[in-house]
């Protein structure tokens, strides 16, 4: 008896080597780390950091903060107070810089998507203020001929921010780039270190209101900077991505990975922390005439106090009107678009402006997608649905309109059904599996067009694809009670399969678009349980009952991947219960 249990222990231990192998696990499932790569410990942090551009600015505002120690899912946690987490999309976990990190493939299109939001758009900088881009990389493979790829990239219509790993003739040498919205007039530093080998590299990237800075583990030099003197970084629509530029092309994924990634907004560290400048008016949608309250206390002074209050109401340079309280009342005599700047003063004399548009008369209309929402996974024909909105009240929204790729084709807008609430119907069997960029704007019946609004989406209308392991087809599968005749029936019946104490089900399941999210077990037409996900792309089930003598059981599993696209295997399993 004792041999007999020595023996049955010795075959479980051979089924679960069997059915479990080795690899890094999707971003969808969990994360398995592996053993032949060393975790490096962190060397550098922003408190150490030596050289001009770096040890001399302090981040006053973390707006982005991902580790990627989640090590599994696919939500990259964001650690700042402003809650931009991310959507792991195509991405493995894996061992990292510090703890996991994400490894992105551009085979994959990999990408981690952060939803647009003011605290990533640097549009609004202080005159005192930049900001900071560092994370931690190692490549895999070079950058693709003639594409960036992109490493930390909020960027469209020569607009943002990015920084990228360069193409030939300037081989993978970090681009960092800034742009003010005008065709062409973009600013861009490009490292003098060609990153060559496979190792984990620090980068970190600085905007200090003049110059640009790029450096590569050294952070007592920079490695090549360049100066832009005044500048001003208009805002991006679209969103941010890590570890890709444009996913929607499928050109500029970058192949390695990529480990705490932080952006900040940074000051100078003189001593005397400037103030930080906030304000608002009312009426909002203010008409030609009428009395406008400005109202700026909301802004402070960390380390003091701020004792004056400048408006410069004309956009001329030249302060118009100084208060030591934080109100003022201005007006505009006729309708237009009029900027308005803000200067304080603390009580250690460090400045801080911040400039906003006043609009007077008719407004610009307004637009919001309310389906999908962000990275949402879409198949079939699906409704985009949204609202629309005139904040004067007087002129109605005349048209809304949808473009499904405005990076691609920037002029196809197509018109909704529908104004203050609209409807557009996207057929994505007719568009390939990838992701997308849906971008809506509206009109109201002067012609005025509102701001575009974009998200990010992915279709995917094809099923998973699977290789069944076990059972096969024709084999006898024998449910045996007694220990003792396994190696008898094995020698008899060589295409037979011992099930000791159930038989064992593994396929191995991938989809090449999205993720495979579960495999239903259905026997005789009945639902049994969900198979369980092992690791990589291996599942399994353990199927154990009493059965007859002799007997013939239907076996399905049902495939289901992020867009409820299905597949099935179906197989007649010969079973033999011998007691």
């Amino acid at each position: 008896m004792k041999k007999n249990k020595l023996i049955m222990k010795g075959l479980v231990f051979g089924l679960v080597l069997l059915f479990v192998g080795a690899g890094v696990c999707s971003s969808v499932v969990g994360s398995i780390k592996s053993t032949s790569e060393v975790t490096t410990p962190k060397i550098n942090d922003s408190s150490n950091m030596k050289g001009p551009g770096v040890d001399n600015w302090e981040s006053i505002d973390i707006v982005g903060d991902w580790h990627f120690d989640e090590g599994q899912g696919y939500i990259a946690e964001d650690s700042s107070n402003y809650s931009n987490n991310g959507s792991c999309l195509r991405t493995e976990w894996t061992s990292g810089h510090s703890n996991f990190a994400l490894n992105f493939s551009d085979v994959a299109n990999s990408d981690v998507m952060v939803d647009d939001a003011p605290s990533l758009n640097f549009d609004n900088l202080g005159e005192n203020e930049g900001f900071k881009i560092d994370f931690w990389m190692v490549k895999n493979q070079s950058a693709n001929p003639g594409y960036l790829d992109g490493l930390v990239c909020k960027e469209a219509s020569w607009s943002g921010y990015r920084v990228a790993l360069m193409p030939d003739p300037e081989k993978d040498q970090i681009s960092f780039w800034i742009g003010n919205g005008q065709t062409g007039e973009g600013q861009n530093v490009i490292s003098n270190t060609n990153i060559t080998d496979h190792n984990w590299h620090h980068i970190v990237a600085i905007w200090d209101g003049a110059w640009m800075y790029v450096y590569i583990d050294d952070m007592t030099t920079p490695d090549n900077s360049f100066y832009v003197g005044n500048f001003t970084i208009a805002y991006c629509w679209k969103w941010l991505d890590i570890g890709n530029h444009w996913p929607t092309d499928n050109l500029n994924a970058f192949d390695g990975k990529i480990d705490e990634v932080c952006i900040s907004r940074i000051i100078p560290t003189n001593g005397n922390i400037p103030p930080v400048v906030s304000f608002e008016w009312s009426p909002k949608y203010p008409i030609a005439n009428e009395t406008i309250i400005f109202n700026a206390s909301a802004s402070y002074d960390s380390d003091g106090s701020i004792t004056l209050y400048e408006w410069d109401w004309n956009n001329d340079g030249i302060y118009e009107e100084s208060h030591t309280t934080p109100t003022a009342i201005f007006s505009w005599s006729s309708d237009g678009e009029y900027p308005v700047t803000l200067r304080v003063t603390d009580n250690g004399s460090a400045t801080n402006i911040r400039k906003k548009t006043v609009y007077v008369g008719n407004q610009p209309p307004s637009v919001e997608i309310t389906f999908p929402k962000p990275v949402d996974w879409l198949s079939k024909t699906v409704n985009i649905t949204g609202t629309a909105h005139d904040p004067n009240g007087d002129n109605t929204i005349a048209l809304v309109q949808v473009n499904l790729d405005p990076y691609q084709n920037p002029s196809a807008w197509q018109d909704a059904s529908g104004t203050t609430s609209w409807t557009y119907t996207w057929d994505t069997t007719q568009n390939a599996d990838k992701t997308y960029s849906i971008s809506v704007r509206s009109r109201d019946s002067s012609g005025k067009y509102s701001d575009v609004i974009s998200i990010p989406v992915n279709v995917d209308n094809t099923p998973p694809e699977y290789n069944v392991v076990r059972p096969n087809v024709g084999h006898l599968y024998i449910w045996n009670g007694l220990i003792d005749r396994t190696l008898l029936w094995q020698f008899l019946l060589p295409h037979s399969f011992i099930c000791l104490w159930g038989l064992p089900i593994a396929l191995d399941a991938t989809d090449r678009a999205s993720y495979v999210t579960r495999i239903e077990v259905w026997i005789d037409n009945q639902f049994r349980a969900n198979m369980t996900h092992l690791i990589k792309n291996r599942w399994f089930y353990l199927w154990g009952e009493s059965w007859g003598p002799k007997i013939n059981r239907w076996l399905e599993l049902k495939l289901f991947d992020m867009c409820n696209n299905t597949v099935s295997y179906k197989i007649k399993c010969l079973i033999w219960y011998d007691s």
